[in-house]
């Protein structure tokens, strides 16, 4: 659909080279937002459809999506990691690529949080948030680990 597209950087008195546009979808254009969620709309079907979610509300959430914003919730920090690691998988061949810089995790365990969780994405970590942290999710995908104790 964008074979061939190019865009040209302009100043105040000139335009440079036209400059190919290789991967990803074109900023603003209206068709942009569809192909991104055509794109991760297989990728999030299947994590519902095989992960284990966590416990929440009486409710089992296993992801929260908005945009190109991600919280994956998992009941064990491994768990989290393998479904962090399946989801990478599946995006990658589709040119949806994570960047670990970019992202963040927040891991509750038995109600505290637990800012040395060693979460990794394509090998490299991914920075804990604390207490006192904050974080604009913007553009970025977020993880969330919770492990609640089970009430009798």
């Amino acid at each position: 659909m964008y074979r061939g597209a190019s865009i040209r950087v302009k100043d105040r008195s000139e335009k440079t080279d036209p400059i190919q546009i290789k991967s990803g979808v074109k900023q603003g254009d209206p068709i942009s937002p569809t192909l991104f969620n055509m794109c991760l709309e297989n990728v999030i079907r299947k994590h519902l459809s095989e992960s284990s979610g966590q416990h929440c509300l009486s409710s089992n959430i296993k992801l929260l999506a908005f945009a190109v914003d991600m919280a994956i919730l998992a009941g064990s920090k491994e768990q989290l990691q393998r479904e962090l690691d399946a989801m990478d998988e599946d995006c990658t061949p589709l040119n949806l690529i994570f960047k670990p810089a970019k992202c963040a995790s927040l891991v509750i365990e038995f109600g505290k949080i637990r800012p040395h969780a060693e979460l990794k994405l394509k090998g490299q970590p991914i920075r804990n948030l604390s207490e006192n942290d904050s974080y604009n999710p913007k553009n970025h995908i977020t993880i969330f680990f919770k492990n609640f104790p089970t009430i009798p």
